[in-house]
């Protein structure tokens, strides 16, 4: 009153001043403003444009108040409205005034969707600025902390009723009340990462880790969720109520507040941050891709804008609509709001912070080099603040400018304006969350040590009490009214007691209060402290007045109809805060007290129906006589079926209605017996006693009832009872399926139907199905058991009917169990052998893993007789160098004649005894376990000596199993024992030995050798689980290896090996190795015996891939390729070669690349044989040298003469020793191929003297016997 007062005594003395003569100008009153608009607390700097004034009196709200007498003044509007300004002037002439109606229009936390509260969303406002219209905290008091499960990473945010609600790890989200009490936790099924986000109607949307978006009651209840992926980011409201959220899956989501879609946009990488929302409604928001997208309201893009860096920053808008966001590039980046680049600045590392916009247009935003900096609206450095960590933390912004945030190392900062340290408090943990500022000055903020801290200034004045008020529900100025009152009281006020004006009171902060009785009412705040207290009273502040009386009215479609009829009643009264009471019949009865109810006519007839309407001013009647016409319809008429409609105790039959009409209610009478034993319209029911049935099924509807009745319908026949009377087994042979049979009685007085036999005995689960059992009757069933060991003791029950199929009177007896015992016998054919003897079979050896095996035999048949030497060489076994050895074991057979007792010497080491003996009628077999002296890699030998000098030993095999990563995943059995086949005999069958523990899991291969020590090459057969098997192939005479592929038998678990006999000789059966490989995924690699030299260049390639592939592709680099395992290949040009091997099986493939691998030279021309000699022709002896002349630069020659001689020498010499014409060939080569010329009769070799004439003479020529004659050569 005193600032209105003075204001009119200037204004009345001005006013005389310009009555008298005038000593200066007349002034006129303008001004101006840097902005009309934004979000509060919005800072406007006035600029007075006034002609000639010399004073100024400004009213920024036009409330009557001088609010400054500056120039050109600062003002802050904190509360949301639209601010008409005043501005008076004057000087000694004259003083003037304007009014700028609705000149300045303020934004809150209440538009756009967001509720009205201190701190409803991240950063506390849909442009993200940060700053508080109130003053946050000066010191650093405490004054509580809540701790909840797990980290605290996002940021809290402030109800509509001052309630804290925050998100931890722990996947809950916590509401506290304002002393931090807990009020109640939801818990979703991922970490909260996303501050939630309070929307005008007081729902909580939070988000979570596990990709939903919740929307949720204030007490805490579900009231929707919306799916989408993992969600990082913080929902933001727009100003229709559309919720925006950022999702891991790349999309941004447009939700309805209902939780329904309204739109989504696609980016190409996910999404961590939080959208703003600009003045038009643009949605602003990164992405992972380093792309900040600003989209239409309608989900379309406006611009996007590469920021160089991934973004987890999200976006803030200044007052001026430039939009400020961090990035991964160490850069801040401003923006205009076309989406042109306005400025960067960088810091020293990457950016997860959010910017804070300040009143004057400082950005203020922390950075992972551990400071914190206050940037100019142009773009450079006001300062920075160095903390001792990241900063991660976003910052807030109080109406004093105090900056607050948090940091890695573990603080909680507040700074002054000018960057200088006002305070700071160390928690637990490093900060990530971003903090809040209450209405009463409470600063919040999570930490990663699991809580949320509370701080608060102590109080050091007593309070000054001030409140407003708004309406939440009712009509303005009519009860029933619920008023908000809000405690806006300043210097810290600790309690609070409100006296409302009618009689009641309340000792909360802000309190709801409902008026019920017209009336002006006063309304009194005290707010106390420790200091004191102080007290505002609002005269006449709520005025609430009765409405007027409503008028009751209403229609109703449709008005007539049959039975029933479903009429929609619809409220056309007039009046305020209205109740509805119907009476759709007019019966004095109350049916509905909803607005618009539907009501379903039952019963034929015409209804009058009665509205009555009531509110606080009265209420009214309006009543339509016989309104509503039901018509009355037909009864239903009753029909049925049953399925089966005879069979067995107990016995089940679905009914199901038939009936036609209308149909309200069911009755069945399985037994008419007047009970109702169902009221389903179809039902299924079991008769467990023997006998007839009538069955009776009534029907009503709107129309009335009728019955279907079928006599002696049901026929039910008494029930079995099937029990196990005996179970046997039959000779119980060792290696040999023996069965199992049981006798199944049924005693019961009806026939059973089908049924199952179940046999379990040790390791054997297998079920047999009877057809059917007549009452009285028996019947035997029988099942094949495994084959078993010798000694084996088999504990064998079977369960008749073990499903319960049959309903019997007793199923307590459908048990029987027995135990039965393998033995061995002389029985040929069931697991004997064919001699008598110590024939037991071994599994001597068995290995898992990357195992290889390696079989070779030394000598053969009598190789000795007193002693041997066994050599096996490294090449013998070709064992990788590094394996690891698993087992070597030698053996040594004999025959006919005694035992030779054995022994050896293996590598020089102490003579060695045999390990195990196997005798047979007229065979032997000693083994000897050599693992501790094998060599691998080396060569090894063994002295073998035996007691007696008869022949009859045979060769000696090694058998040795290794482990090495270059061998595939293998099974590898060592069966050993000595027996020996008699001939003359082709029996079908002999088990041999079992396998147990077989694993068909991948399985490539099943391989088995069969060593045998005489039998020489007989293609002897074996069977494998009784499939018969030829031999692949053999080796090696006596000791023979015979190998056999059984892939196609083997089974999982125990399998059998078995013999089968031929007629023409006997054979020794001495040892089997059992092979599984697994397919197993395999490593490319391969060798070549020569990687160079010139065309035409022949190359051997080997393939060393490990695993076990199945198939080979080979690319060789020119164009050619091979299928082969390991292919021979040509090159013909010359050329640098990349050879490539791809190798593949059912698991995959993989390849090996080799470059540059092959080098091949130029081709090479094969010769073109050509020679000369010195002479041709001459006497015996005679020598010629022969000289080469061959083009295409030959590499060897052959020569030869003619006469019997050759030569390998290029220019030989050769001597003709004989006189005669001879033909000289040479044949000249190269690596190009070979040539040939023949030179025929091209010498002739003469003799130095005539040739001899013959002649002779005798002494006489004619005589008597004897008759003696001299010759005289005369030659």
């Amino acid at each position: 009153m005193k600032r209105i007062f003075l204001i009119l005594c200037i204004a009345a003395l001005l006013f005389m001043i310009s009555s008298a003569s005038a000593v200066a100008d007349s002034t006129v009153a303008n001004f101006t403003a840097n902005t009309t608009s934004g979000t509060a607390p919005l800072t406007v700097q006035f600029t007075d444009i006034s002609a000639n004034a010399t004073s100024w009196a400004w009213d920024f709200n036009h409330d009557g108040k001088v609010d400054s007498t500056e120039q050109n003044p600062v003002h802050t509007y904190s509360k949301t409205d639209t601010y008409s300004v005043n501005l008076n002037v004057m000087n000694a002439v004259s003083s003037d005034s304007t009014v700028k109606t609705d000149y300045v229009t303020v934004e809150g936390t209440g538009t756009f969707g967001l509720a009205d509260t201190p701190w409803p969303t991240f950063q506390r406002d849909f442009n993200n600025t940060g700053r508080s219209p109130y003053k946050g905290p000066q010191t650093n008091n405490k004054i509580w902390s809540y701790t909840t499960g797990k980290y605290v990473y996002n940021s809290p945010v402030i109800g509509i009723d001052g309630t804290i609600y925050i998100g931890s790890i722990d996947k809950k989200i916590y509401a506290l009340n304002r002393d931090g009490t807990l009020k109640w936790t939801y818990t979703t099924k991922g970490d909260i990462y996303g501050a939630s986000t309070i929307g005008s109607d007081g729902t909580i949307y939070s988000t979570s880790y596990d990709g939903n978006l919740y929307a949720l009651n204030s007490d805490g209840t579900l009231k929707w969720s919306y799916p989408t992926r993992n969600i990082y980011g913080s929902p933001a409201i727009g100003k229709n109520g559309t919720i925006y959220i950022g999702s891991y899956n790349c999309n941004l989501y447009a939700l309805n507040s209902d939780g329904t879609l309204k739109w989504t946009y696609k980016t190409d990488s996910n999404i961590y941050n939080s959208p703003a929302i600009g003045k038009d409604g643009t949605i602003y928001f990164g992405s992972y891709n380093t792309n900040l997208y600003a989209l239409n309201p309608d989900g379309s893009l406006k611009w996007s804008y590469n920021i160089g860096g991934t973004s987890q920053s999200s976006p803030t808008i200044g007052s001026d609509g430039t939009i400020y966001i961090g990035s991964h590039d160490k850069k801040v980046y401003a923006l205009n709001s076309d989406g042109t680049l306005k400025w960067t600045y960088t810091t020293g590392n990457s950016i997860v912070s959010s910017p804070a916009v300040g009143s004057d247009g400082t950005i203020y935003i922390g950075s992972n080099d551990k400071k914190v900096y206050a940037l100019n609206p142009d773009g450079t450095l006001k300062w920075s603040y160095t903390t001792r960590n990241y900063i991660s933390s976003s910052p807030a912004i109080g109406s004093d400018g105090t900056i607050y945030f948090g940091s890695g190392d573990k603080k909680v900062y507040a700074l002054n304006p000018d960057g200088t340290l006002k305070w700071s408090y160390t928690t637990g943990n490093v900060i990530q969350s971003s903090p809040a500022i209450g209405s009463d000055g409470t600063l919040y903020i999570g930490s990663n040590d699991y809580k949320l801290y509370a701080f608060r200034d102590a109080s050091t004045v007593a309070p000054v009490a001030n409140f407003t008020s708004k309406i939440t529900t009712g009509t303005d100025g009519y009860i029933p009214q619920t008023v908000q009152f809000t405690d806006t009281s300043s210097y810290l006020p600790t309690s609070w007691t409100w006296d409302f004006g009618d009689g009641t009171s309340s000792n909360q902060q802000d309190p709801f209060h409902t008026y019920t009785a017209s009336g002006t009412y006063t309304v009194n705040l005290t707010a106390s402290n420790s200091i004191g207290s102080d007290f505002e009273v609002k005269t006449a502040y709520i005025t609430v007045t009765a409405p007027p009386a409503p008028s009751a009215n209403f229609t109703a479609f449709p008005t007539s109809g049959d039975i029933p009829l479903s009429v929609q009643f619809t409220d056309q009264s007039t009046g305020i805060g209205l109740s509805w009471a119907w009476d759709f019949d007019n019966d004095g009865t109350i049916d509905s007290m909803a607005r618009h109810p539907l009501h379903v006519y039952n019963a034929a007839g015409t209804y009058t129906v009665n509205l009555s309407v009531t509110n606080a001013g009265g209420s009214d009647n309006e009543i339509k006589t016989n309104y509503i016409t039901v018509a009355a319809i037909a009864a239903p008429a009753a029909g049925f079926t049953a399925t089966p409609m005879s069979g067995y105790t107990p016995m089940t039959v679905q009914f199901n209605d038939t009936s036609t009409g209308l149909i309200t209610f069911y009755e069945w009478d399985f037994n008419n017996d007047g009970n109702i034993d169902s009221t389903d319209k179809n039902v299924s029911y079991t008769y467990s006693t023997a006998g007839t049935y009538t069955v009776n099924h009534t029907v009503t509807g709107y129309g009335g009832s009728s019955s279907s009745v079928q006599p002696d319908l049901i026929k039910v026949i008494g029930a079995p009872e099937l029990f196990v009377s005996s179970v046997s087994s039959d000779t119980n042979y060792p290696l040999f399926n023996n069965t199992l049979t049981a006798t199944i009685l049924n005693e019961g007085a009806g026939h059973a139907g089908g049924f199952n036999v179940t046999f379990l005995a040790n390791g054997i689960n297998k079920t047999v199905t009877v057809s059917g059992l007549g009452a009285g009757n028996s019947t035997t069933v029988s099942t094949t058991d495994i084959k078993r060991h010798a000694g084996d003791t088999v504990l064998i029950k079977v369960i008749v009917d073990p499903e319960n199929t049959i309903a019997e009177a007793n199923e307590e007896n459908n048990e029987y169990s027995t135990t039965a015992t393998i033995t061995a016998t002389g029985e040929r054919y069931q697991g004997g052998r064919f001699s008598t003897g110590k024939d037991t079979v071994n599994t001597a050896v068995y290995a898992e893993g990357n195992i290889g095996v390696r079989v070779v035999e030394y000598g053969s048949y009598t190789w000795f007789t007193h002693t041997g030497t066994a050599t096996y060489t490294a090449d013998d076994l070709k064992i990788p160098a590094n394996a690891t050895l698993k087992s070597a074991r030698l053996y040594q057979d004999w025959t006919w004649y005694p035992d030779p007792h054995f022994t050896i010497e293996f590598n020089g080491h102490d003579r060695q005894n045999p390990d195990v003996v196997y005798i047979d009628k007229i065979n032997g077999q000693y083994v000897f376990d050599v693992t501790p002296y094998f060599k691998v890699g080396g060569n090894n030998t063994a002295v073998i000596s035996a007691e007696r000098t008869q022949r009859g030993y045979y060769g000696t095999v090694l058998v040795v199993v290794y482990e090495d990563a270059s061998e595939p995943y293998r099974q590898i059995w060592v069966n050993e024992g000595c027996d020996c086949l008699l001939y003359g005999t082709e029996d079908p069958y002999v088990g041999y030995t079992v396998i147990d523990n077989v694993s068909t899991t991948d399985l490539l291969s099943a391989d088995v050798t069969a060593i045998l020590p005489s039998g020489e090459n007989a293609d002897l057969k074996i069977t494998f689980n009784q499939k018969p098997f030829s031999m692949t192939g053999s080796d090696k005479p006596d000791p023979s290896f015979h190998y056999y592929d059984v892939t196609n038998a083997v089974q999982n678990g125990t399998n059998e090996l078995g013999i089968k006999g031929h007629g023409e000789d006997y054979f020794n059966y001495a040892l089997s190795i059992v092979e599984m490989t697994r397919l197993t995924a395999s490593e490319a690699n391969f060798v070549a015996d020569i990687q160079s030299g010139n065309a035409p260049l022949v190359v051997n390639f080997t393939d060393t891939s490990t695993g076990t592939p199945t198939s080979w592709e080979w690319d060789f680099g020119d164009g050619k390729t091979s299928n082969e395992q390991n292919p021979t290949h040509t090159y013909t040009a010359e050329g640098n070669y990349t050879v490539k091997l791809t190798v593949s099986n059912s698991l995959g493939s993989d390849s090996e690349e080799k470059t540059g691998y092959i080098n091949v030279g130029s081709a090479i021309l094969s010769p073109v044989a050509e020679f000369s000699s010195d002479i041709t022709s001459g006497n015996a002896p005679l020598t010629i040298q022969f000289k080469d002349e061959s083009t295409n630069t030959p590499t060897s020659w052959e020569w030869n003469f003619g006469d019997g001689k050759t030569s390998s020498e290029q220019n030989p010499s050769h001597t003709y020793e004989t006189v005669g014409t001879y033909t000289v060939k040479l044949t000249a080569s190269n690596y190009g191929g070979s040539n040939a010329t023949v030179k025929t009769d091209y010498i002739t070799v003469t003799s130095d003297v005539s040739a001899p004439v013959a002649s002779f003479t005798s002494d006489s020529n004619a005589g008597n016997i004897p008759f003696i004659v001299k010759f005289t050569d005369t030659s």
